[in-house]
């Protein structure tokens, strides 16, 4: 019928899918982030040992050939994981930036911004399409 037809309670279904998130560590949540962004095309660059940067450099760094002018810096944290104040410094910061999304990324997070990652990749109408194939 064309009609997108969702379970009874969404957000439920977004608390249970950030739960499962919540679960994993830092690293192990990093990885599945940066999959995911590379699946979409996104050009993403981390550091492997970040304690070889400098104080505050967020996790990821990521940007997508199709949307120039739009630059991501996330720094991911688990559910209780501590925000330095370095972190917190360079965050706000790269924020004030034109064109730049930096934030604190937890998983309660994710599942709302793995649908906008979607948009930014493929375009208005893919979410919607994605949910689809969700179910």
């Amino acid at each position: 019928s064309g009609r997108v037809v969702g379970p009874e309670n969404p957000k439920k279904v977004s608390v249970a899918v950030s739960a499962a998130y919540a679960a994993r560590t830092e690293r192990q949540f990093q990885r599945i982030v940066r999959g995911y962004l590379a699946h979409l095309g996104f050009v993403v660059w981390a550091f492997p040992e970040m304690r070889m940067t400098a104080p505050g450099v967020p996790d990821l760094l990521f940007w997508h050939p199709r949307r120039p002018g739009r630059f991501w810096a996330w720094e991911l944290k688990t559910a209780k994981g501590r925000v330095r104040r370095e972190q917190t410094m360079a965050i706000a910061h790269l924020a004030t930036v034109e064109g730049v999304h930096a934030r604190i990324v937890r998983p309660a997070d994710w599942p709302d911004l793995r649908d906008e990652l979607v948009e930014v990749a493929f375009g208005f109408g893919a979410v919607v399409t994605a949910i689809k194939e969700r179910r």
